[in-house]
């Protein structure tokens, strides 16, 4: 790892390794950094932050800043070191753009993604919240996860609610755990696309102990239902995530991720398709 620019050493670590630098108009340099790896690459969450970040950066209206649905593809792995994100827009109204951005390492489209941002809309007449968050002991009241060999679990706090850990066998495809930053910072839209797929995978509960398995994401969609400025959501504190697959078959699994705030309310929801590949662990098999 490089060490921090001047003025980088006030930054967190997260700000800093999705940091931009805009060469152009449309066109931003990032650095992929290896503390957000999982096994053989970047954590898909984290190159949704990075994604998020140069969407928002490249939209000129400021009050149309606010992402409210990001789909992203990953064609194929990133590596450590300078990658490129270019943004498009594709149609900017008075209330809705829409934009696409790729995000380029060694000539190579890496992930492709399409989003839509728009005003803070007034209310109207009718409103709607049958989605429910769970019941669970809060987080303060929960002992954190070990950080283990993986990077970015040695980013990220996590407390997993009893009965629904990852890596433990048991009859349903379901993990629930509190989630945040180890270094508090302002809750933004890409520090939520990072806990949206921040998690172990769901289909772990249905395998007993570590065992050598990928689930590597294809398609990664999130709807944004707040926005996380006007959240009133401290800079510490913890978002409670439910991840569920309801089907693995041919090798892949649908997931589905909710994101609720202490208070209850729904900020964000995920849903992506991975693909399940068994890792070889001899290198000459």
């Amino acid at each position: 790892m490089l060490p921090p620019a001047p003025g980088e050493e006030t930054m967190t670590r997260f700000d800093r390794d999705t940091a931009l630098t805009r060469l152009c108009e449309g066109r931003f340099r990032a650095r992929i950094d290896p503390g957000w790896w999982i096994t053989h690459g970047p954590n898909g969450g984290y190159v949704a932050a990075l994604l998020t970040r140069a969407i928002q950066e490249a939209v000129g209206n400021p009050a149309q800043k606010i992402p409210r649905t990001l789909t992203i593809h990953y064609l194929s792995p990133l590596g450590e070191g300078e990658a490129e994100l270019d943004v498009d827009c594709e149609r900017e109204g008075r209330t809705l753009t829409t934009v696409s951005a790729r995000l380029r390492q060694n000539g190579r489209t890496c992930a492709l993604a399409l989003a839509a941002l728009s005003l803070t809309r007034p209310p109207i007449e009718i409103a709607l919240e049958t989605a429910l968050a769970p019941e669970v002991p809060l987080p303060e009241e929960l002992e954190a996860a070990d950080s283990t060999a993986v990077p970015i679990r040695q980013r990220l706090d996590t407390r997993f609610v009893p009965g629904f850990e990852s890596f433990t066998e048991r009859g349903e495809a379901v993990v629930m755990a509190w989630l945040r930053l180890r270094e508090p910072r302002p809750l933004d839209a890409p520090e939520l696309a990072l806990y949206a797929d921040g998690m172990p995978p769901a289909v772990f509960a249905l395998r007993s102990g570590n065992r050598p398995l990928g689930v590597p994401t294809v398609e990664l969609t999130l709807h944004f239902h707040v926005d996380p400025s006007e959240a009133g959501i401290a800079d510490d504190d913890f978002v409670l995530l439910r991840v569920a697959s309801r089907t693995v078959r041919d090798s892949f699994t649908t997931e589905d991720c909710d994101l609720w705030s202490r208070d209850g309310r729904l900020l964000c929801h995920a849903r992506q398709i991975a693909a399940l590949v068994q890792i070889k662990t001899n290198p000459e098999s």
